[in-house]
């Protein structure tokens, strides 16, 4: 019995290496690399030919689908009053965050899937997943039945909406290695407008047809236009370059792995950059000479594994935690603590989602000229006095003041998401993309799940001794906000953006460095706590660079002396 479940263990272990793996996927025909070349082809007759930016296009309009999720918080009271006769049950915004976990849990599952197939099956399996959820969703709240409104949108639609989101994105990077933020931020705008239109569209719905024929509709709508994309949507053929530059941003370069580089640059091979590149956003006006970093291809493993993945998944959390709970109770607020009526609350959810829209795509393309850390340290300080600020403004039912900290919290949310693909990009490669994008997207899942089961154990906790009006059941669900967010922060200034920085070698008896700007903070058991200027970081690197040159001529040397010792004794 027991090598039996070894060997079962064994070859699931088998299995998920092999999936998580840089397995090639299926080889398209000539036949089908021609086809690709257009949008639209009709025998010798007539044919348009593709272009790359109707993907722009294309990809806000599956976001606009899929993003009408965010609005879901205008659902929370018509349908606790329709299956339970009481629309303070509170039962229905669960659905929000069991939608949530599962998103999660399928983008992690099916980044390595859609790198393999291509963003057209993705959306093709997440559009009939999506109008499945819709029309599930309507039967249960026909039959009265909360669990069938559980299972069907937070399971169905939690798959639809990962597949959805993740193969525009990983797409539109492949396509734009010259425009990384800008395709970053409009491969996932549309989600932020999706939330705008379906903050208003349902209730006109609603008001003619009733609650559970809204989804009916919602359902077939999105099915329709979400199968019309996924018609669009296609890789780059192999060999695609664009000005010169392949999908991984390289200009006529020659990449290899990490463990097995040889830097075969030529010691005489200098750049005039400073010891941060244009990446985390630095322009050094000092041009001095630095030794050209090994150029790295991580595979997926290595970049799981790397210590920038791991504080960015724990950066990105905290950046979308305050937005994500937030949103999900949003209507309820503007209702409960400021005494507004439903068309208001309605309205102030679909601006909020403009703001979500402008964050995504403002932040990403502020990236593409500052730096993506650069970018995050906005969002995320930002973000931090907000949050400190809120809890005072909501106990003076201040609304203007409430209404304007939201908005711009949520914009910094949706940068989070504008900036985080091209952020991967630059760090781990195209071929990464959609993996490491679907697997940080389950900290998105963490904080819904979690920061949402917490937020409604001490809600639910409050309003029965305090009522849905007091503002203190909302403001301490703040305060364990503030700590989560703080630490993100603190982690931010540990990540390493340039392969320089990354390949800097630790000296003796290292402890921790960080880069603060062009300047580096390191402390070290041998020389204590330093500050090192650029001039001496370049001193050291290039130093560092010789050495291993010189040391990987001397084991060459000594590879060639022993293949020469056969060939004499055969003679």
């Amino acid at each position: 019995m027991e090598n039996q479940k070894t060997k079962k263990s064994n070859k699931f272990s088998i299995w998920v290496k092999n999936y998580f793996s840089h397995r090639p996927g299926r080889i398209k025909s000539p036949k089908e690399l021609e086809n690709d070349k257009y949008l639209i082809k009709i025998g010798n007759y007539f044919s348009i030919k593709f272009n790359r930016y109707v993907l722009f296009v294309s990809s806000v309009l599956v976001q606009f689908c899929v993003g009408s999720f965010y609005a879901w918080s205008i659902y929370n009271k018509p349908i606790d009053n329709a299956i339970y006769g009481k629309e303070t049950k509170g039962m229905a915004p669960i659905t929000f965050y069991i939608t949530v976990g599962v998103f999660g849990f399928t983008t992690f599952l099916s980044g390595p899937y859609i790198e393999r197939h291509g963003p057209r099956r993705g959306i093709l399996i997440g559009s009939i997943l999506f109008a499945v959820a819709h029309w599930l969703t309507a039967l249960g709240i026909y039959v009265q039945t909360i669990w069938l409104v559980f299972f069907g949108y937070g399971l169905f639609a939690g798959m639809g909406i990962a597949l959805c989101y993740i193969s525009p994105v990983s797409s539109l990077q492949k396509w734009f290695p010259d425009k990384r933020g800008l395709s970053s931020g409009l491969s996932v705008m549309g989600f932020g407008a999706g939330s705008i239109a379906f903050g208003k569209i349902p209730l006109h719905i609603i008001n003619s047809v009733g609650l559970a024929n809204n989804f009916l509709i919602l359902g077939g709508a999105f099915l329709f236009m979400l199968l019309i994309q996924a018609y669009l949507f296609r890789n780059p053929p192999p060999g695609y370059t664009v000005h010169g530059m392949n999908s991984d941003g390289e200009i006529n370069s020659t990449v290899q792995s990490e463990r097995e580089s040889t830097s075969d640059n030529s010691l005489e091979t200098n750049s005039e950059s400073s010891i941060s590149d244009s990446s985390d956003g630095g322009k050094n006006p000092d041009k001095v000479e630095i030794l050209e970093a090994p150029k790295v291809q991580y595979t997926l493993r290595e970049s799981l594994k790397s210590r920038e993945f791991k504080l960015l998944y724990f950066i990105f959390l905290g950046n979308v935690i305050f937005g994500l709970v937030m949103i999900s109770r949003l209507s309820n607020m503007v209702q409960d603590i400021f005494f507004k009526d439903k068309s208001t609350a309605s309205m102030v959810v679909s601006v909020n989602g403009g703001f979500n829209l402008f964050g995504r795509i403002f932040f990403a393309y502020l990236s593409d000229k500052i730096g993506r850390k650069q970018c995050y340290f906005i969002t995320i300080s930002s973000l931090i006095i907000i949050i400190s600020i809120l809890p005072i403004v909501i106990s003076n039912r201040s609304y203007p003041a409430f209404i304007a900290l939201i908005w711009i919290a949520c914009a910094n949310y949706g940068g989070a998401f504008g900036i985080i693909p091209a952020f991967l990009n630059d760090l781990f490669g195209s071929k990464n993309v959609s993996s490491t994008h679907g697997v940080i997207l389950t900290a998105w899942s963490i904080s819904g799940v979690v920061g949402g089961i917490l937020f409604t154990e001490v809600y639910d906790h409050l309003v029965k001794s305090k009522g849905v009006h007091d503002p203190e059941v909302y403001n301490v669900n703040i305060y364990w906000i503030i700590p989560v967010v703080l630490i993100s922060w603190v982690l931010l200034w540990f990540v390493r953006v340039s392969p320089l920085d990354r390949q800097y070698p630790p000296i003796e008896g290292q402890i921790f460095r960080i880069s603060i700007f062009s300047r580096m903070l390191r402390l070290s058991k041998s020389k204590g706590l330093e500050f090192l200027s650029k001039s001496k970081q370049i001193e050291e690197w290039n130093t560092f660079i010789s050495n291993s040159k010189a040391k990987e001529l001397e084991e060459l040397g000594k590879k060639e002396k022993t293949v020469d010792i056969p060939i004499e004794m055969n003679k």
